[in-house]
C-alpha cells in the first residue's frame, strides 16, 4: 500500500477512536503518528521508547499514540493490505517462526551483498543475521554518510559488521 494510502487510513483510524483528537493543535498530525509507528518498528523498540527518545513533546500521549498503532495494525489485517514495514517485519516473523523455510532462503543465497549498510535498521539488520547464517555476507557503507536515520538507520550496524561476520 503506497504511503498515502497508509497514512490515510491511519487517519481515519485515529478520527474513529477520538474524533476530537486530531483537532486539538498541541497533538501530532497523522504524518507524525505515522513516523512514530514506523520508526517503532524499524528499531524493533516500543512507541514509549521512541516517544522518550525522539519525539520527547509527545510522551503524555503514549496512550493514545498505543492505541491508534494497534487499530491500525488490526485494520490493515481486516482490509488484507501491507505497509511497508509489513513487508519486513512479516518476512523477519516468516524466518523466525518456520526453521525450514529460513533454511530454504539460507541455502538459496548463500552470498549476500548489502549496499549503504549503513543505512540499515535493526529490522533489516535481523532478517540479514538469519539469512547471511553462513557468514557470506558483503557490506558496503560508510559510516558517515548515515542518512536514513529517521528510518531507524544506524551507523553502529556497520561498525559491528566484522564482530558479527568475521
Amino acid at each position: 500500500m503506497p504511503e498515502t494510502d497508509s497514512q490515510a487510513l491511519l487517519t481515519r483510524v485515529i478520527k474513529d477512536i477520538d474524533p476530537g483528537f486530531l483537532k486539538n493543535t498541541a497533538h501530532p498530525k497523522p504524518g507524525v503518528i505515522a513516523d512514530i509507528i514506523s520508526y517503532a518498528r524499524n528499531t524493533r523498540s516500543s512507541i514509549d521508547i521512541v516517544l522518550q527518545e525522539r519525539y520527547s513533546t509527545f510522551k503524555k500521549l503514549m496512550e493514545p499514540i498505543q492505541v491508534f498503532a494497534d487499530a491500525y495494525r488490526k485494520e490493515k489485517l481486516e482490509q488484507q493490505v501491507t505497509d511497508y514495514d509489513d513487508l519486513l517485519e512479516y518476512w523477519l516473523n516468516l524466518l523466525k517462526q518456520n526453521p525450514d523455510v529460513a533454511k530454504r532462503y539460507q541455502d538459496r543465497f548463500q552470498h549476500i551483498l548489502i549496499d549503504e549498510y549503513q543505512d540499515t535498521n535493526r529490522l533489516q539488520s535481523e532478517l540479514i543475521d538469519i539469512l547471511g547464517v553462513h557468514h557470506q555476507v558483503m557490506a558496503v557503507g560508510d559510516d558517515a554518510q548515515c542518512i536514513y536515520t529517521w528510518r531507524g538507520a544506524s551507523f553502529k550496524n556497520i561498525m559491528s559488521f566484522s564482530d558479527r561476520y568475521p
